[in-house]
């Protein structure tokens, strides 16, 4: 898709598979670049002049919505939002201490999911985006998750990787709990679900 002398990574696409978001160090610092799947178009949109308060600072972990109008992504451990069309970045978690994860959007586009920390316990965190409501602790999920969780297509689980080399699944109301057998262990950096 691209191939570049420059650092491009974390690549996330829309539900329709129409376009792209990744992260880009091409303009000399981190940004978030949109860009169709043929290479027709590309441009940025997010800045680093969209945080003129904290500048220089890494995107990580970009998420394109499934409807592709907005994007989620990981910006000194917190997590904002920032339409795709360019303009105000939003904190997507109100009260919460810090988020560790890469966000996965619910396929509605309406919520993210993450690992929230809450007295330095993880726990799989759901949040309404634009909602401005706190975050919510899946019960039953605080220090089970070893990888970022994600969404099922349906909407019905959450998934991530568990202890003891398994895979968790998870209903995003917390009520329903499964755990799946994994050939290996998971581990945040080296272990991603799709």
């Amino acid at each position: 898709l691209l191939a570049t002398a420059r650092s491009e990574i974390s690549p996330s696409r829309s539900a329709a598979g129409d376009q792209m978001a990744f992260i880009t160090d091409r303009s000399g610092e981190s940004e978030i670049w949109l860009r169709n799947p043929s290479g027709n178009w590309e441009r940025p949109a997010v800045r680093q002049s969209d945080f003129p308060n904290d500048p220089g600072q890494a995107f990580q972990c970009v998420a394109l919505s499934p409807d592709g109008t907005r994007t989620a992504y990981n910006r000194r451990g917190r997590s904002w939002v920032s339409p795709a069309s360019g303009g105000r970045a939003s904190q997507a978690v109100l009260g919460g201490e810090r988020e560790t994860s890469a966000p996965s959007w619910s396929p509605d586009s309406s919520s993210i999911t993450y690992i929230g920390t809450s007295g330095g316990i993880m726990h799989v965190a759901v949040t309404r985006v634009g909602g401005q409501q706190s975050q919510f602790f899946l019960p039953g999920t605080a220090n089970q998750c070893a990888s970022a969780p994600v969404w099922s297509p349906d909407g019905l689980w959450i998934a991530c990787g568990g202890s003891n080399q398994s895979v968790l699944l998870v209903s995003p109301d917390g009520k329903q709990h499964h755990s799946l057998p994994s050939p290996v262990s998971a581990a945040s950096n080296r272990f991603v679900l799709v």
